[in-house]
């Protein structure tokens, strides 16, 4: 089992502990219905983002979850899940057309009721105001819980690798995630 990156990266990243951060073998006992309940949890989130309401994502996430949205955008816990959300529904998601979010397939590593996940994510969609397209690449870094027989987010980065978006001041791009 190698690990998919060193300590000191995983805590730059801000992840308190890496000890569960490997490639997963599919030999340590982790569960096929746990593995694909978390890819679907994954595949979700993105068909939320583009048409959900903010209610619809935070039921994604634990009462407890931290999402982030680049660096310096931090939404704890379902209240502050919930008005990022709806922040980012007015200035980002609704003046897109056709929004998509798209993602490869995920690295999971399971150990018992826990999980990490890395997916690439690609986005794209057209300005409303502009008629330009819009392309975001970028990758989601996840922790999740299984509590009372349930998957969710725990903590959720979404990391902008590259975006397209002209009509977006580069800082806040960075800052709204997708």
């Amino acid at each position: 089992m190698a690990s998919i990156r060193s300590s000191s990266w995983w805590r730059r990243m801000g992840f308190a502990s890496t000890s569960t951060l490997h490639w997963s073998s599919g030999r340590h006992g982790q569960s096929v219905d746990d593995y694909l309940e978390i890819h679907n949890l994954i595949a979700r989130y993105c068909f939320v983002a583009d048409t959900g309401t903010a209610d619809d994502l935070v039921s994604l996430f634990w009462d407890d979850a931290t999402l982030w949205f680049g660096e310096r955008s931090r939404n704890d816990g379902a209240e502050g899940i919930r008005r990022g959300q709806e922040r980012w529904i007015e200035k980002m998601r609704d003046p897109v057309v056709d929004l998509r979010h798209l993602i490869y397939a995920p690295a999971i590593r399971i150990e018992g009721r826990r999980a990490t996940a890395e997916t690439y994510y690609d986005a794209d969609g057209h300005s409303r105001k502009l008629g330009s397209p819009i392309f975001l690449r970028g990758i989601y870094r996840d922790v999740l819980e299984k509590r009372n027989g349930e998957w969710r987010f725990h903590e959720r980065r979404i990391v902008i690798m590259h975006s397209t978006r002209e009509d977006l001041p580069r800082e806040e791009a960075a800052e709204t995630g997708g």
